[in-house]
């Protein structure tokens, strides 16, 4: 089987396409302490933070 994006919960490396993203997570922690993100509800991206203007 091969894989696919997941976007309905926990991904499986072996069935899900993964990111990386470790490399960013001190940035994205600095933005939620400056609260300089808004929060996504569009279907698909629901609860996701994006990097908003503060």
């Amino acid at each position: 089987m091969s894989r696919r994006f997941n976007i309905t919960g926990t991904s499986i490396p072996e069935k899900h396409y993964m990111a990386d993203v470790s490399d960013k997570l001190e940035q994205i922690t600095q933005l939620i302490h400056q609260d300089a993100f808004v929060r996504s509800f569009c279907a698909g991206v629901s609860g996701s933070l994006i990097p908003g203007e503060a």
